[in-house]
This record gives structure tokens, sequence and C-alpha cells, in this order.
């Protein structure tokens, strides 16, 4: 997580809530294919081979971080 850049970290968070594609889009006023572009970057720099483990691990990431 710590390897990710200010929007990244920001997207992951994001998703760790449980927002889609659309929805984090929308909140930060970006198209749907630029917040694509940046979960394929997450995804390939916290190691996760699909879409479905990068929400699981950034959903544990940000209940963590709510302890």
């Amino acid at each position: 997580v710590e390897a990710l850049s200010h929007r990244e970290f920001e997207i992951f968070q994001l998703i760790g809530k449980g927002l889609s594609t659309q929805d984090i889009a929308r909140r930060l006023h970006l198209s749907s294919k630029t917040v694509d572009s940046h979960k394929a970057r997450i995804k390939n720099k916290v190691h996760k081979s699909n879409p479905t483990e990068l929400v699981a691990y950034a959903a544990n990431w940000v209940a963590l971080q709510t302890c």
C-alpha cells in the first residue's frame, strides 16, 4: 500500500469501502476509464491477480484501519 500514489491510495480506500467504479468516478470527478486505469495499477502494485482479490484486500485493509 505504501507504493501507491496519493490518487491510487484514495481510490484504494474507496474500493475498500465498497464503492463501485462509477461511484468512485463520480465522487472524484473522473471518468470510469481513468478509475479503471488506476485500479489496474493498484492491482499490480499490491500484487493481486484479479479484481476480486483487490476488493477483498482493500476491504480488509480499510477494516483494519478502523479498529
